[in-house]
């Protein structure tokens, strides 16, 4: 089923499809967009480094931009240029078959760390010192002022009495992304109000643990 509500095969529905991704990303309309589902494919088929991505994406492909490294060292068997993008996350961690990604040839473009702690695990992986970027996740200014009215509903709802200021941080949990760090932020703000939104039910219990620990 398509994730659309409209039928994107047509010039009216690719249309809507470029405005609905312009207003996602915040972005222009300098960019292409191909309808490659195949309608005949068997069902299980999916957009996995074994599925319908190795035969409609890839064939046509100048260059991948990842985060899953199987589908990295699917570009590297077959020459196609990538770039691969670490967040730390776990089947990133768990990946062992470094030495097929080929990252000391040109077929690897670069290897993007979210962190520098994560640059530094990737060094001690033996990938090449050139190849790897720290890059913080980005963050679109467009992104801010696209729901206004939604955003000061949701100020409105989170600033009860008592606190001035809203700090919300969404995503991941772990503690290279310097978690600790809010939580030291919000017990010497006592008039911020931190929200936090994410996370495996392990993170959020451990850092739940040490909010008490902290008296915040």
């Amino acid at each position: 089923a398509s994730a659309f509500t409209y039928q994107i095969e047509s010039l009216a529905g690719t249309e809507a499809a470029h405005r609905a991704l312009r207003g996602l990303y915040g972005v222009g309309g300098g960019f292409a967009l191909f309808v490659m589902e195949d309608p005949a494919a068997p069902k299980g088929q999916d957009w996995s480094a074994t599925g319908q991505f190795l035969r409609q994406v890839l064939p046509q492909a100048g260059l991948v931009h990842t985060r899953d490294p199987l589908i990295a060292v699917e570009c590297a068997r077959r020459n196609v240029a990538y770039v691969l993008e670490d967040h730390d996350e776990d089947y990133q961690v768990g990946f062992t078959a470094l030495d097929e990604l080929r990252t000391d040839q040109p077929v690897c473009r670069a290897v993007v760390a979210i962190t520098p702690a994560v640059r530094l695990r990737l060094l001690r992986a033996g990938i090449p010192e050139h190849k790897i970027l720290v890059l913080e996740s980005g963050v679109s200014r467009a992104a801010l002022l696209r729901h206004p009215v939604e955003a000061e509903r949701w100020r409105a709802a989170l600033l009860t009495p008592g606190y001035r200021q809203l700090v919300a941080y969404c995503g991941g949990l772990q503690p290279e992304r310097g978690i600790g760090h809010i939580l030291q932020a919000a017990r010497a703000l006592p008039r911020t109000l931190f929200v936090l939104a994410g996370g495996t039910a392990a993170d959020q219990a451990m850092w739940g643990a040490e909010l008490l620990r902290l008296g915040v």
